[in-house]
């Protein structure tokens, strides 16, 4: 560290390099920041249709169990099934909106 002439040392002054590792990351903050807004709503879409996939495919499964053979009355409570399990998985979302506050 240099020191002054009254015997007390100066700050370190900010290099060229410190001052773009600085840029580079606050660019990254703001790539994060933006990528994690951006694909919130994809990410939700996402896990309700795997939820309607997945309730269909129990529906079917466990209405085969039961011995219900009829394909159009097995694929029709099917159905229903999973639109009511989707219909489930988004109404906290659509009622209390992202931010938690009622919409």
């Amino acid at each position: 560290m240099a020191t002054s002439t009254d015997g007390r040392t100066a700050p370190p002054r900010a290099s060229a390099s410190g001052e773009r590792l600085r840029i580079i990351e606050a660019g990254r903050r703001e790539l994060r920041q933006t990528f994690v807004q951006r694909f919130w709503l994809r990410w939700h879409m996402a896990l309700m249709l795997s939820a309607t996939v997945g309730a269909g495919f129990a529906a079917n499964k466990l209405l085969l169990l039961i011995p219900v053979h009829g394909m159009p009355l097995r694929w029709v409570l099917a159905l229903c099934v999973s639109s009511l399990a989707v219909s489930g998985s988004g109404w906290p979302m659509s009622v209390r909106g992202r931010s938690g506050r009622a919409t």
